[in-house]
């Protein structure tokens, strides 16, 4: 059995069938193996993995640009390795400036 997430990322979605208990990392490395698209990243101790960089854009720490991701249009407070999806949630990437 599996369930069906939305993943958008600057404006592409992308349709996904993942297992229930999956995490927003699990829906990712899918994404990434069937070649949708690719990531970068580094796991945080407590917090979780965060992702550095989609499809060759890197977050840029000087100018204060990184890759914040919303579920259903709510901006998640950790890692993506820490989040788990529901059926039809819809994760979203935005590259933004965050303070």
């Amino acid at each position: 059995k599996t369930i069906s997430v939305k993943l958008v990322v600057e404006g592409t979605s992308y349709e996904l069938r993942v297992i229930p208990g999956s995490s927003v990392y699990d829906v990712m490395k899918q994404a990434r193996a069937i070649q949708a698209m690719e990531f970068t990243g580094k796991e945080f101790p407590g917090v979780g993995y965060f992702v550095e960089g989609i499809n060759g854009k890197q977050e840029d720490l000087r100018g204060r640009h990184f890759w914040i991701y919303y579920i259903n249009g709510q901006k998640a407070k950790a890692g993506i390795s820490s989040v788990f999806v529901n059926n039809q949630d819809i994760i979203e990437w935005k590259y933004e400036d965050e303070i």
